[in-house]
């Protein structure tokens, strides 16, 4: 691979006398074929003007990249590489076999040799892997702009963006394509990292981020809505945030220290809290500087469970916190149960302890649950379950000491990133999605809501391909 890569590298010796040439050749062509009706017609047109120029610098940037490509294929013709599968030397088929590719500049084409394995391994053009090309008909900068584009709206509005921003024809099914190929490599990579740190390769991966002293994660799911049998189901969500202390855990949370990193995952809950995991240990979950961590969710089944299992670390205080938010809503519906809604002994009732819950906790509320008769209640069987929501799991409301420590009590972050990464683009009225296709998409997402996606980009070049080895 290196005298591979030292071979196409001769290709940058562009002879910039040829070059010369054939932008006078395609500016001549442009000038005799446009220029006289439209100065006739748009002299004055700024507008129109622009737009003439725009064209001729389309036409000049597709000459310039076929003229480049076309000398570095030309240094590829001596390579001999050999079938990755079998390794025996692959036969050349021939030395100019045409490619297409729509790129920044429109249309392109050329030609470069293609190479078959004997025993029926396949075929691999040394050209394409040097180019970083895909296996789309995009070039990789189109295929960034449309992706791009792609993970913030429907596929079928992105072509008219491209043809404004680029005048470049395409369609809405090959924007759909192109994106979820590519956001079904991302998540391959995730499954990658899930398995290496279930396996107990646990160091942390993001070496860019400076080690928190505490990590919150949060996790809570929104409704998607699937094609293969016409229902919603839920699709989890998960944030780490790495925070900084201001001191020992009694002064409590400083701030937030990096960006929030986002995951999206369609398994079951279980499965889901091994990629929340991953992320954690990505984040600093490990760090020696990480002695804190808040865990938010809201009453949902297994979250502290769960939570418990895969964020435990030896050394470390790990805070169960039930959103105050969620516990907020259930008072609210116990009183509207008990007395009936809109009532004044309801709004009375509920807005007395709902400021006494982040002052006082859970106590003084189960005190006065268990004064309220079922036998008065307007909804017994509800008014039974939003005080069942109380009596369990009440080490996870203990809002005066989280106070105390200064730690989050509310899903705000978690409640965003649900309607941001998630429901804003898989869940928009009308919308149906394969499984494979929303989980592409949405780890696409949160790859670019994480900001995580131009690195990604760049370090991973997910756009290339493994080429065969070379001889």
């Amino acid at each position: 691979m290196i005298r591979a890569s030292q071979e196409l590298s001769k290709g940058s010796n562009i002879l910039w006398s040829e070059f010369v040439t054939s932008m006078r050749e395609k500016i001549a062509e442009w000038w005799q074929d446009t220029m006289p009706a439209r100065i006739r017609q748009e002299v004055q047109n700024l507008e129109a003007i622009e737009g003439m120029i725009d064209e001729l610098l389309q036409r000049c940037g597709q000459a310039l990249v076929t003229h480049w490509v076309t000398a570095q294929v030309a240094d590829t013709t001596e390579s001999h590489p050999t079938c990755p599968t079998c390794d025996k030397p692959l036969r050349c088929v021939s030395r100019y076999r045409p490619l297409h590719k729509t790129g920044r500049f429109g249309e392109l084409q050329w030609t470069r040799p293609y190479w078959v394995c004997g025993a029926g391994h396949g075929g691999w053009a040394p050209a394409d892997d040097a180019l970083a090309l895909g296996p789309e008909h995009f070039t990789p900068a189109l295929a960034h702009f449309v992706i791009e584009q792609a993970i913030d709206r429907p596929f079928d509005q992105v072509p008219a963006i491209v043809e404004s921003a680029w005048n470049i024809p395409i369609d809405g099914e090959t924007v759909r394509r192109v994106t979820e190929r590519l956001g079904q490599q991302a998540e391959q990579r995730e499954q990658t990292q899930i398995a290496a740190v279930a396996a107990g390769e646990r160091e942390i991966v993001n070496q860019d981020l400076p080690e928190p002293e505490a990590l919150m994660v949060a996790v809570d799911g929104a409704m998607v809505h699937f094609r293969e049998d016409q229902a919603w189901h839920e699709v989890k969500v998960g944030v780490s945030v790495p925070l900084a202390l201001s001191g020992s855990l009694g002064p409590g949370i400083q701030g937030i220290q990096a960006s929030p990193d986002y995951c999206v995952g369609l398994e079951s809950r279980a499965e889901f809290w091994s990629r929340m995991e991953a992320h954690a240990v990505q984040n600093g979950l490990e760090a020696p500087r990480c002695h804190l961590i808040p865990l938010l969710g809201d009453g949902a089944h297994g979250i502290g469970e769960e939570g418990a299992l895969h964020l435990h670390v030896p050394g470390k205080t790990l805070v169960n916190t039930l959103d105050i938010f969620h516990a907020r809503e259930h008072l609210w519906a116990f009183a509207a149960a008990q007395f009936g809604s809109g009532t004044e002994p309801c709004t009375t009732w509920a807005s007395l302890f709902n400021d006494t819950l982040e002052a006082h906790g859970v106590g003084p509320i189960l005190n006065a649950l268990a004064e309220c008769s079922s036998q008065d209640a307007r909804d017994p069987e509800a008014a039974h379950t939003h005080a069942q929501y109380f009596s369990n799991q009440q080490t996870r409301r203990d809002y005066p000491r989280y106070a105390r420590m200064g730690l989050p009590i509310g899903s705000g972050i978690i409640e965003g990133a649900c309607k941001t990464v998630l429901k804003q683009r898989l869940s928009a009225s009308g919308m149906r999605w394969t499984r494979p296709g929303a989980q592409a998409v949405a780890t696409l997402r949160a790859l670019h809501r994480s900001h995580q996606w131009d690195a990604w980009w760049k370090s991973t070049q997910p756009y290339g391909r493994t080429a065969p080895s070379v001889a």
